[in-house]
């Protein structure tokens, strides 16, 4: 079972050895079930935490799915103030929100709107720093287990608002692909930031320890009793058995077909 884009959930409960009671930020939530990298640990092992987002509509689900958890509806940035949000509208081939393609960079929400040929509204937010975030949410003496920054594009600048001298969250993941860039397309292209990241996060005290493709996770210096759990990709191991899992989807696949024949409903490429 996995909620997350890339199984990020399933290597986290490895890093992390099935610890419960843990404490996140997740900056670019998105959405608590869709995508999410926070499920997982939220469901299974009772993790609670900050939940982040600039779009209203995103942060209404979490307030319903989530209550227990602080949702705040505001950007994140190197300074405070408010700024204009580009938000992309509609949906995705694969059904997915085309929300979480929203960025504070208008030449990356335009790129994947001509592509997709989706459309965007703009939105004022106000924007906060990271180090606010944590000096007013974070409970007194709470070891934050694990920072994850999903912003198109925004991660460096969130990264620059910290104050990561005094909150030190054990594992920081950051996506540092290029938003909206398949590798394998662009091999040979700068489709990959963490030139940029990788020294900004050593001057904090973290290392890079692993890439998965979309995400950097980068470990405190003083956890690096972790490091080895990073060691390998998510696979049968951690309890992920993608051959069993393509069967059920095709059994599901054909009995959908089966219903779609007997009540004459015309078939939907899935």
């Amino acid at each position: 079972m996995s909620y997350s884009q890339n199984m990020e959930d399933v290597l986290l409960i490895r890093v992390f050895e099935k610890k419960k009671d843990g404490f996140y930020i997740d900056i670019g939530a998105h959405d608590p079930s869709e995508l999410s990298v926070t499920k997982l640990l939220y469901q299974w092992f009772d993790w609670r935490g900050i939940n982040v987002d600039p779009i209203p509509s995103c942060i209404e689900k979490f307030q319903q799915e989530r209550p227990d958890e602080t949702n705040l509806n505001v950007g994140v940035s190197d300074t405070p103030g408010n700024a204009p949000f580009y938000a992309v509208k509609g949906t995705l081939r694969s059904g997915i929100s085309a929300s979480a393609l929203s960025s504070f960079s208008k030449d990356i929400v335009l790129d994947a709107c001509r592509s997709l040929n989706l459309g965007y509204e703009v939105i004022d937010v106000p924007v906060v720093t990271l180090a606010d975030i944590c000096r007013q949410h974070v409970p007194a003496g709470k070891q934050i287990d694990l920072l994850k920054i999903d912003a198109e594009g925004h991660e460096k600048k969130i990264i620059l608002g910290g104050d990561f001298d005094r909150y030190r969250p054990s594992v920081v993941m950051l996506e540092t692909a290029e938003p909206n860039m398949n590798p394998f397309e662009h091999w040979h292209e700068k489709w990959n930031i963490n030139d940029e990241i990788d020294p900004i996060m050593a001057s904090r005290g973290y290392e890079p320890v692993y890439f998965d493709g979309i995400n950097r996770f980068y470990l405190a210096r003083e956890a690096e009793a972790m490091r080895s759990l990073f060691s390998l990709p998510v696979g049968v191991y951690d309890g992920i058995s993608l051959p069993k899992i393509y069967r059920r989807i095709s059994k599901l696949c054909r009995r959908v077909k089966e219903l779609e024949d007997r009540l004459g409903i015309p078939h939907e490429e899935i």
